[in-house]
């Protein structure tokens, strides 16, 4: 019998850029910092930085945010632990979704049946 998947949204496996760079903004405001500061205090390239802020406004969805990323971020803003677990919820909202349901993740994303 398969398994049920649950509703995704279209960000879905890619991360929410957008909530994910409003977070990101907050930070960038708090430090006064620009994206290419941004992208010396994460380690990540200006041009990946500068892809992520660009997907926002819809003029392109070349930029893929995965769970690595949001770490590099969180790190470079000195985000902390609950600074981390903001960034994510806003990247991978269906992460902490599956949290709180009690969730395997590996089994909502699987398209495998039951054997």
């Amino acid at each position: 019998m398969a398994q049920k998947l649950p509703e995704q949204s279209p960000a879905y496996k890619r991360g929410n850029t957008i909530a994910f760079v409003r977070v990101v903004k907050h930070y960038l405001a708090k430090y006064d910092w620009s994206q290419k500061d941004l992208a010396v205090n994460s380690g990540m390239s200006e041009s990946m930085i500068s892809r992520m802020f660009h997907n926002v406004n819809g003029k392109g969805d070349t930029f893929y945010l995965t769970p690595e990323m949001v770490m590099k971020i969180a790190v470079g803003v000195m985000a902390g632990w609950e600074g981390y677990i903001q960034l994510m919820e806003a990247a991978f909202p269906e992460y902490t979704s599956a949290l709180k349901n009690r969730e395997n993740y590996c089994t909502m994303t699987s398209h495998e049946e039951d054997i």
